[in-house]
């Protein structure tokens, strides 16, 4: 006997579902994932603009790890695709054209989103699930202090070519965006 609901990548569909109904709501639900991320990422670089450096708080990728933990492990690569086509679109708006910079800033920012759900399933931290000392500790130092200042790492690397500010600047403001 069938069961009542099936995950297929990001969607969940009963197995007496259209065969072409899958596809579609996977490629619906990309789309409305990019357009949030991409609404999100657009008012974090309007923050950007304002200050001449890093946005001081990037929630967006807070948002998606959120998002990644609640949504079945085969819809992290969607996801993460999301992450690089926002992030380029709104990138090459805002920094003058430049996809080269904005496509690497999307893989930056799908690396972290990668990463930090990669920490929690490692650790084995999930929604609901009550945490020790240990956990919490672990999850600061890994996903809050770590896995931010490789990114920044990168971030900065990219940025630090077209900007006068200097790389170091440019990685503590990177990290400190990530890392709150």
């Amino acid at each position: 006997r069938p069961t009542p609901c099936r995950r297929y990548g990001l969607g969940h569909t009963s197995p007496w579902t259209p065969a072409g109904s899958t596809a579609m709501q996977q490629l619906m639900r990309f789309a409305i994932i990019t357009a949030c991320y991409w609404l999100v990422a657009w008012g974090t670089f309007k923050i950007d603009q304002a200050s001449c450096g890093v946005t001081s708080i990037w929630i967006a990728s807070a948002l998606m790890v959120g998002y990644a933990l609640h949504r079945p492990a085969m819809s992290l690569p969607w996801l993460l695709a999301a992450v690089v086509v926002a992030v380029t679109l709104n990138g090459t708006v805002v920094h003058g054209g430049r996809t080269d910079l904005a496509f690497l800033g999307g893989l930056i920012n799908a690396f972290e989103v990668f990463a930090v759900c990669e920490v929690l399933r490692r650790l084995g931290l999930r929604p609901g699930a009550v945490l020790s000392d240990r956990d919490v500790f672990a999850f600061l130092v890994l996903c809050v202090l770590l896995v931010p200042a490789v990114t920044a790492v990168f971030g900065a690397s990219v940025r630090s070519p077209v900007t006068d500010v200097p790389w170091m600047q440019l990685w503590i403001d990177w990290w400190r965006a990530d890392a709150f």
